[in-house]
Order: C-alpha cells, then sequence, then structure tokens
C-alpha cells in the first residue's frame, strides 16, 4: 500500500490498521475502474468522457489524500476542459503510469 495515502488515512481520517486494508482495497478498486475506461479511450477527443473520469479520480484521490494522482487527474482534466487532445494523450499516459506505479505497490 502506498505510505502517502496510508498516513493520510490513519491521521486525517483516524483509520485503525485492521480498517486500511478494506478501505485501500475500495479505493483501488475505483482506481482501477478509472484506469480502465482511460484505457479504453481510442479518441483523444472524448473530452467530456474524459473530464467524466477525471472528475470521479479527482474527487476519490482528494478524499484518501493520494496527492499525486490527484494532481494528475487534474492535469487530464485540464487538458480535455481546453479541448487539446496531444495533452489529453500525454496527460493519459501519465496517469496510467501512476496506475501502474500504485498496482505495484497495492
Amino acid at each position: 500500500m502506498k505510505q502517502d495515502v496510508i498516513t493520510f488515512l490513519v491521521e486525517s481520517l483516524g483509520l485503525s490498521k485492521d480498517e486500511l486494508p478494506e478501505f485501500y482495497d475500495t479505493f483501488m478498486t475505483s482506481f482501477d475502474e478509472c484506469a480502465q475506461e482511460l484505457s479504453g479511450i481510442t479518441s483523444f477527443t472524448d473530452f467530456m468522457g474524459i473530464r467524466r473520469i477525471t472528475h470521479t479520480l479527482i474527487g476519490f484521490s482528494q478524499n484518501v489524500g493520494a496527492m499525486d494522482l490527484f494532481e494528475s487527474a487534474r492535469t487530464l482534466n485540464a487538458a480535455a476542459k481546453a479541448e487539446d487532445p496531444s495533452a489529453c494523450e500525454a496527460a493519459t499516459r501519465a496517469l496510467l503510469g501512476l496506475y501502474a506505479a500504485y498496482k505495484a505497490e497495492a
């Protein structure tokens, strides 16, 4: 489990060590779903679809203290809002790289 998220969950939300695995698993399930949706994007001009996914990512990442994910999702959201396909593609790749890092630590 990613240490900065664990620290946030314990210190800010007051979760016990016993509660962490279930909470973290729920977080990773949501992240899995969003990452799968992003992986399935065939056109980086589906700006509304990208923004919908990033709104979900922004919400749950901030709630669990995953600030690197939060910032990555905000970057992708801004690219979609600007309707910039190349920036969307680059930001999606970066976010999916972050997803791989989270999966490796899970």
